[in-house]
């Protein structure tokens, strides 16, 4: 594997798509591929949407062409806990809970990502306040 962004941070992820040394496409992939390398003995996901996460990284792309930027972290993958109940997408919540509930629409979670970013923009002009995969003072 090209262990380019083995050890890339979010930051330092966001900073490469701003300035178009890297793209969404190339990060999933990588992404893609240490989860094929890893899963075997860490077992993090009950489903990898591997062809979603390319085609939402090939729209950010294509959106970061024509200068729509949603956002720091437009282009970034992320993973969505499966207690998380997301429409379309199996569960890892008891089946009482499950019908108790309702499920995640994609708006629901480009909320929660929004939601990160302001927290996230929040703790960049307080440098007392750091957030998980934050380099140490």
């Amino acid at each position: 594997m090209d262990r380019t962004y083995v050890d890339l941070t979010i930051h330092g992820a966001a900073r490469l798509l701003a300035e178009g040394a890297l793209s969404s496409l190339d990060l999933v992939e990588a992404t893609l591929q240490r989860i094929k390398e890893t899963e075997g003995a860490i077992h993090a996901y009950a489903v990898v949407l591997a062809d979603q996460a390319r085609e939402a990284a090939w729209r950010a792309d294509q959106e970061r062409a024509r200068d729509v930027v949603r956002g720091p972290l437009h282009g970034i993958p992320i993973g969505v806990k499966d207690i998380c109940a997301t429409r379309g997408i199996p569960t890892g919540l008891p089946i009482g809970v499950q019908l108790l509930g309702r499920p995640f629409g994609e708006r629901t979670v480009f909320r929660l990502g929004r939601a990160y970013e302001r927290v996230h923009d929040w703790a960049a002009v307080r440098p007392s306040v750091r957030l998980a995969g934050d380099p140490a003072p």
